[in-house]
């Protein structure tokens, strides 16, 4: 991990984050060439708010989504308690734990990103 001066009219850090090579190896082999080094701006300090652009690929985008629709996963998203559900429009769906290589893949990245084990990646 290295630090550079971020996007300049935020005058942030910026942090180049090196995706472990499991991670690149698993996403190349499912989906395509990944990026082998991402760069993640701070766009808010408090509470700390991070952009890595590029972070997930399209395939990867595409897999997960194709995941959710193979098995009718998609549900209502609860976030809030009041108001009417017929206004609520958001779904969302759960994964498991490295259900396949490209999720794993993904799990490896944001445990890089985040500084943590991959077992508390969620």
């Amino acid at each position: 991990v290295s630090k550079a001066k971020g996007i300049a009219n935020l005058g942030e850090d910026c942090v180049t984050l090196a995706p472990p090579e499991e991670a690149i190896a698993e996403s190349r082999e499912r989906t395509g060439p990944v990026a082998s080094v991402m760069k993640a701006y701070v766009v808010y300090p408090d509470p700390k708010f991070t952009l890595i652009p590029g972070f997930v690929s399209d395939d990867e985008i595409e897999h997960v989504l194709g995941l959710a629709e193979a098995g009718s996963a998609w549900v209502p998203s609860i976030v809030w308690r009041g108001g009417e559900p017929s206004q609520r429009t958001s779904t969302s769906f759960m994964l498991q734990s490295a259900q396949t290589p490209v999720v794993r893949a993904i799990e490896l990245r944001a445990a890089a990103a985040a500084g943590v084990p991959v077992e508390q990646v969620e």
